[in-house]
């Protein structure tokens, strides 16, 4: 009985029946789109840190004279599957001028001055590719810090420390998994 009453039903509407089924896969495309869209903001982070070969955990410590053997801790340490090291010079602003006078290094945030000899995670460049070395005389910055001090491709910056005095191209800048966030801006 209710199939008899279905079939006339679609006979005799059948432009209100082609609209509703319209409308019926176009909530569906919203659906699946949203869905898709969940799925790519939830593991969006994941796929950036494991891009970016970010490790689990992260530490900084200052050893300056090197007296602590931090190799030999964390080889000994059986909660340590794998461990690398960055060695940084940790400047203050003071220690860096550019040539335009108008841009200048904020005052609250250390400055981390890296070679490019031992990068043990991926610094991702503003193009997408990887940072993989730093010619002689230039010098990378993140993308957000660089973005705030106003500088551009090309501009010189001038590090002072212990008398010596060294001048730097500025070559663009990169995205750092760990420390590149504005909240640090390292």
């Amino acid at each position: 009985m209710y199939l008899q009453i279905l079939k006339k039903d679609l006979k005799r509407k059948k432009a209100m029946n082609v609209i509703l089924l319209v409308f019926i896969i176009l909530a569906s495309m919203f659906v699946s789109s949203g869905v898709n869209n969940i799925i790519s903001v939830t593991t969006a982070l994941d796929d950036y840190l494991e891009m970016a070969d970010a490790s689990d955990y992260f530490a900084m410590i200052m050893n300056k004279s090197g007296g602590i053997d931090t190799s030999g801790i964390l080889n000994s340490a059986d909660s340590v599957e794998s461990f690398s090291k960055e060695k940084v010079l940790l400047m203050v602003s003071n220690n860096i001028t550019f040539e335009d006078e108008s841009k200048t290094v904020s005052s609250i945030n250390p400055i981390l001055l890296q070679s490019d000899g031992d990068i043990s995670m991926n610094y991702i460049l503003d193009g997408g590719g990887i940072l993989q070395s730093v010619k002689s005389g230039e010098f990378y910055m993140t993308a957000g810090a660089a973005e705030d001090m106003g500088l551009e491709i090309g501009d010189k910056m001038t590090v002072k420390l212990g008398g010596v005095s060294c001048v730097f191209t500025f070559a663009g800048g990169f995205r750092d998994a760990v420390l590149g966030s504005t909240g640090i801006a390292m």
